[in-house]
């Protein structure tokens, strides 16, 4: 360590602050109030201060870095395996300063107000499409205990009962149409709602990738690689670590899956299949559908890592030269 460092267990009330000097020695601990906590640090020289990667850190990491303190935000994944005993505030803070001396621990980056932004509007986005999803659920069920058939789909469903709702001659029971119509009219602005909020988000850009070491790395990021077991000569790749972003990880999958369904619509069609739904349906025929879906994610995630790296559009990909041109071992073998 160069200079004092702080670590700080972040909480909604009370921060516990842990001060060690470059020797890595304790040399303050503090539990303190939020008010406390906002002008601790404008009475002490710190250099670093450390922080587990939590929901308010990128918050409290934007305003340390801008009065000139280096930040550190760390896994809490990674952290946790430096807690002795029992977990308190105070041995939460003295872990945080054993992982930052640790090398092989990455640090998290530290989000921008506009990333954590758009984090917020799509968070907003899942929360409105499963209310959407268990409103429609709760109309089938009511249709279903009334005899009425509704048909598979959320717009079709939708359609099939507004014309029941509608109906007088319907087996619907008239105590209970007031209540469907009022559950109707709520997903009707539940979608008018999503509509906007993508159209936002469709014209929204945000972040870099340049912190990744290549498209590997990005991928993994999403937990959509597969875990290694490995011992001596014996190599052996799992299920997907699942790690990161479930939200990120879910949008990928999900594009996976309409690519495959749209490849094998288009070849059940007679049409000519190219591109990444060759190599999709290509997977899928060797394997199963579950992994032909993983797979292609992963692929989806890194052609994501070259259109922001490049910042191309997808379908014009930037020449580059390749890694082996430049190491030492290609140079010698030519």
């Amino acid at each position: 360590m160069n200079g004092t460092t702080a670590a700080v267990d972040l909480a909604k009330n009370v921060f516990q602050v842990a001060l060690a000097d470059p020797s890595g020695h304790i040399i303050e601990q503090h539990r303190l109030s939020g008010t406390q906590f906002e002008r601790f640090f404008a009475n002490r020289n710190v250099d670093r201060i450390v922080m587990e990667a939590c929901g308010s850190a990128h918050h409290y990491a934007r305003r340390f870095s801008a009065i000139g303190i280096s930040i550190l935000l760390l896994p809490a994944q990674y952290v946790r395996a430096y807690v002795r005993r029992n977990k308190t505030d105070a041995a939460g803070a003295l872990a945080l300063l054993e992982a930052a001396r640790a090398p092989d621990i990455r640090p998290v980056r530290i989000k921008s107000v506009e990333q954590q932004a758009l984090q917020a509007l799509h968070r907003t986005r899942s929360g409105w499409m499963a209310t959407r999803t268990a409103r429609i659920n709760t109309l089938r069920g009511f249709c279903r205990e009334m005899g009425l058939h509704v048909p598979v789909g959320a717009r079709t469903g939708l359609e099939a009962i507004g014309r029941a709702v509608a109906d007088d001659q319907s087996a619907l029971p008239a105590i209970l149409r007031s209540t469907m119509s009022q559950l109707l009219d709520e997903i009707r602005v539940l979608e008018t709602r999503i509509a906007q909020l993508e159209r936002e988000l469709a014209a929204a850009t945000s972040g870099s990738v340049e912190h990744f070491v290549d498209a590997r790395h990005f991928s993994s990021w999403f937990g959509i690689t597969p875990k290694e077991y490995s011992s001596g000569s014996t190599r052996h790749l799992g299920r997907i670590s699942k790690r990161g972003d479930k939200y990120l990880r879910m949008l990928l999958t999900h594009g996976a899956r309409s690519v495959l369904r749209a490849a094998a619509a288009a070849r059940n069609a007679g049409k000519t299949v190219t591109g990444i739904r060759a190599w999709g349906l290509e997977i899928q025929g060797r394997s199963n559908h579950n992994k032909a879906v993983c797979a292609l994610a992963n692929k989806l995630a890194r052609i994501c890592y070259g259109v922001l790296r490049d910042q191309t559009p997808f379908g014009q990909p930037v020449e580059q030269l390749s890694k082996k041109v430049n190491r030492q071992s290609f140079e010698l073998a030519h």
